[in-house]
């Protein structure tokens, strides 16, 4: 039942008793002058005072406390996070599926198998399969895009070595700045003096 809904019926099944005793007391005021009809005023204002404050607060409180946005629930990522960190990655992955199982429209669990498969597999087969399969389901322009965004940023790691890995023959033969003839050996090049 929505908050609404249900600030509306307290405050009906109140003014069933709270309309009858304020219209007592502006009959008791205005017909005799009697002071008793200030009372029944007062009781009646008071049962309905609640579901009116909170009929008046609900839109207002709504900004600052939006309940209604946390009824339903959210995935659990954390377990799935935990397996890879466990180097659990097909455990890790079936987390995943269950997630999209349960949440198909959710773009994030789709974004951490593709990380699985290209950064701790080095799967590209895998990687693309996921990609599409997730361009397949997705309903949002904004989560397919995403989607699209990660896929070539991840898969731009694929085989992908930082620059002090990779091998690199280092000839200075023919190079501009050696002072030596070429065919020159190391043999023939004097050593740099030694400090002690």
């Amino acid at each position: 039942m929505s908050i609404d809904r249900d600030i509306w019926i307290k405050l009906g099944w109140r003014a069933l008793f709270a309309v009858p005793l304020i219209a007592l007391g502006v009959s008791q005021l205005s017909n005799i002058g009697n002071p008793l009809g200030i009372l029944f005023i007062i009781v009646g204002a008071i049962i309905l005072a609640f579901p009116v404050a909170r009929l008046l607060a609900h839109p207002v409180g709504s900004l600052i406390y939006p309940e209604d946005q946390f009824d339903a629930k959210l995935p659990m990522y954390s377990v799935a996070e935990a397996k890879i960190k466990k180097k659990q990655y097909g455990e890790a992955l079936e987390f995943y599926e269950d997630i999209i199982r349960k949440y198909p429209n959710e773009v994030r669990p789709y974004i951490g198998m593709l990380d699985i498969a290209v950064v701790h597999l080095n799967d590209a087969a895998l990687a693309k399969y996921i990609y599409e399969r997730g361009m397949a389901v997705l309903k949002k322009l904004e989560d397919r895009e995403s989607l699209t965004r990660m896929y070539k940023g991840i898969c731009s790691r694929l085989d992908a070595k930082p620059e002090w890995q990779e091998k690199r023959e280092i000839s200075i033969n023919g190079h501009p700045l050696n002072p030596y003839r070429e065919g020159t050996s190391e043999r023939d090049v004097p050593s740099a003096p030694r400090l002690e």
